[in-house]
């Protein structure tokens, strides 16, 4: 009868630890639960950096179309092209400092308004002097931030990184594109 209980005490105590573990893995594969709960800081500067980039490409986009269609079309487009592999980045920085992957989406959509915002905010002052003016101070702070992120951040990763030749030389030819296609625009 003893050998029995105790039989009986330890299945007990198996199924109880195996409901644990299951409740264990049910809750951490929950909606509610991320996957890593600790986010790094970088992300949320990113976010700020790119709302701020975001309300300037608003600024000149409506600010352009104010100075001729021809010219907003062409600033629209050129600030379209720009930021494909700019969100693109921001999305990568965003999973790689803690964020889901569904919260990096949702983050970048709602910081993608502000530059509807700095549209509006163009077309309602309807003066480029007046809106240079007020948002002088806008473009250093996203682009420090910006700079922030890449140089204490991301530099050091790739940097700390053991890559072969062939990824070092990918990530230099495409330093390289995007510094030509900055010059190019430059030069339009």
């Amino acid at each position: 009868m003893d050998a029995s209980s105790n039989n009986q005490t330890l299945k007990k105590r198996h199924v109880d630890c195996s409901n644990d573990e299951a409740s264990e893995e049910h809750q951490l594969s929950g909606k509610n639960n991320l996957v890593n709960p600790i986010v790094d800081v970088s992300g949320y500067l990113n976010l700020i950096a790119n709302g701020l980039d975001n309300f300037t490409h608003g600024l000149a986009i409506g600010a352009s179309f104010l100075a001729g269609p021809k010219v907003g079309l062409l600033t629209t487009f050129v600030i379209f092209i720009h930021e494909i592999p700019h969100e693109i980045c921001d999305y990568a920085i965003l999973v790689n400092s803690g964020f889901s992957r569904l919260e990096a989406v949702k983050a970048q959509s709602s910081v993608s308004l502000f530059g509807l915002l700095g549209t509006a905010t163009a077309l309602y002052v309807k003066s480029v002097d007046a809106l240079t003016a007020s948002t002088l101070w806008i473009l250093p702070f996203s682009a420090g931030g910006f700079l922030h992120i890449a140089l204490v951040n991301l530099l050091p990763e790739l940097l700390d990184r053991r890559t072969n030749l062939r990824d070092t030389v990918g990530q230099i030819a495409c330093v390289i594109i995007g510094v030509s296609f900055m010059a190019f625009i430059a030069v339009l």
